[in-house]
């Protein structure tokens, strides 16, 4: 396993905890309402949307050093970490002041896509420009 492989396989795994973390909230919710009615309706907590920031989180800063250094021109590197790193600033900045922790928004959900695709294809064309799979 190189190092590629092992930052990716962290995304994979926190994405997995974020996963489970999610399923574990709406358990203890459901199960022992009672407890957790109060909290609830002091923090308006609808529904699951607070705990997306995780996801977009893991999505920018993992996913961001997976592709600053799955790009094999060295130039280019400072410059991902610096535009992931920028727009995990921007989410979390949406996400507590501007869309909030009660709606789903439109900043988080368009950012993480656009750059997981965008890099990927980007990601792809290194790959084949390469000519090699390792």
């Amino acid at each position: 396993m190189n190092k590629k492989l092992s930052i990716f396989l962290g995304y994979g795994i926190i994405a997995l905890l974020v996963v489970i973390l999610h399923v574990l909230f709406v358990w203890q919710t459901s199960t022992y309402f009672k407890y957790w009615e109060s909290l609830l309706i002091k923090w308006q907590i609808g529904d699951t949307n607070f705990m997306s920031i995780l996801a977009y989180l893991n999505t920018y800063l993992l996913l961001g050093y997976y592709f600053s250094e799955e790009i094999y021109n060295k130039k280019y590197q400072s410059r991902i970490l610096l535009l992931f790193g920028c727009i995990a600033i921007i989410g979390i900045i949406d996400y507590l002041f501007i869309t909030g922790f009660r709606n789903y928004g439109y900043f988080n959900p368009i950012a993480s896509s656009s750059l997981a695709i965008v890099f990927s294809l980007i990601s792809l064309r290194a790959v084949f420009q390469k000519d090699t799979l390792v």
